[in-house]
């Protein structure tokens, strides 16, 4: 603040470097939103009007919005049950199947590590590759998680306020090729061409999604914070791993995995509702997992394409989110545990 340089300055490519370094990538192009990452990233694959992008169904609305910016369809494929995660055999047995068709060439994959998750693609990646379909990959929960942000032609996170690393907001895309980083940040700025700095000279559409330098600051000294955080949410987890007693018919979800990072902790419930019910009425925020989007009202004005049985469908009416910012102490951990209980008891 004290510099004067609040749009433009040092913390941005500071901040790039962190993040590119912390997953394993080359390059990291810094923007505003982890939105305006997944849009970028994908007009960067060369995704546009007509195309048809893998989207799993069960995950935040934004992953199959920044599809349609690009004026292409989400095709939305069914997840595995026991992650929540885009599921790989059927999402390649899909490519495999529509890629020589007369139907509207796929020409992305976008798995979700949700809640945190790492993405355990098996041979998905492969098998893209040789059909030269791209892979991006929507890492906005998972930073930290183990391998999350080295999938593919491009990952995007988000460092909204509620992730475990924030900048007020913003996204970045990081990735090993140079030409997907030099479109992002050319898009990104307007498509503003540098070599006339002089002029207000553009090439392309372009869009206004820059992080600005105050919001960079914050990120370079969160990214500080970043193993900090990651050892409080994994705490969490275990805290209500340990504390939810069985046989009561609540159990945590997913199943625990070494590499996640748990952004956010879940229970399994058959009765969702009338928990969320209880929780919400004593001052706990407990949230619903996410509707599936091949079901949400505006999608279904399209209609959607679908693929897949009924395990996003199962999860959604049978999964809660339980509190989990890094803020939270042991006793309201603990609170919210024997809000569970009580609750679970009583029926």
């Amino acid at each position: 603040m004290e510099s004067g340089d609040l749009g433009y300055g040092e913390f941005i490519p500071e901040f790039e470097r962190l993040v590119a370094q912390r997953v394993g990538r080359r390059y990291g192009a810094a923007v505003s939103s982890g939105t305006a990452a997944l849009h970028l990233a994908l007009l960067a694959a060369g995704v546009g009007p007509g195309d048809l992008v893998i989207v799993p169904t069960l995950t935040f609305v934004a992953t199959a919005n920044a599809v349609r910016y690009c004026g292409a369809e989400p095709l939305f494929v069914d997840v595995d049950p026991q992650t929540g995660c885009l599921n790989p055999l059927l999402a390649q047995s899909v490519a495999a199947s529509t890629c020589c068709q007369s139907d509207p060439r796929i020409k992305a994959v976008v798995p979700v590590g949700l809640l945190g998750q790492p993405l355990e693609l098996g041979g998905l990646p492969e098998a893209l590759a040789e059909r030269g379909i791209a892979l991006v990959e929507d890492a906005a929960q998972a930073l930290g998680a183990t391998g999350a942000g080295r999938q593919g032609l491009a990952s995007c996170f988000s460092f909204n306020a509620n992730k475990l690393v924030t900048a007020a907001g913003g996204g970045m895309v990081v990735t090993d090729d140079e030409e997907v980083d030099w479109t992002v940040r050319h898009l990104a700025d307007q498509a503003r061409e540098r070599d006339y700095p002089a002029e207000y000279r553009h090439d392309a559409l372009g869009y206004n999604y820059r992080l600005s330098n105050v919001q960079a600051a914050v990120g370079v000294a969160q990214m500080e914070k970043l193993e900090e955080h990651l050892a409080r949410k994994r705490a969490i987890h275990r805290q209500y791993r340990e504390g939810l007693a069985e046989g009561l018919g609540v159990s945590l979800w997913p199943a625990d995995h070494d590499g996640s990072s748990h952004w956010l902790s879940a229970v399994q419930v058959a009765a969702k509702g009338a928990l969320l019910q209880h929780l919400r009425g004593r001052g706990i925020e407990a949230l619903s997992l996410y509707y599936p989007l091949h079901q949400l009202p505006d999608y279904q004005e399209h209609p959607p394409r679908y693929v897949g049985g009924e395990a996003a469908e199962d999860l959604w009416a049978t999964t809660a989110l339980l509190p989990s910012g890094c803020g939270l102490s042991e006793a309201q951990v603990e609170e919210v545990i024997v809000e569970v209980c009580r609750w679970a008891g009583q029926r």
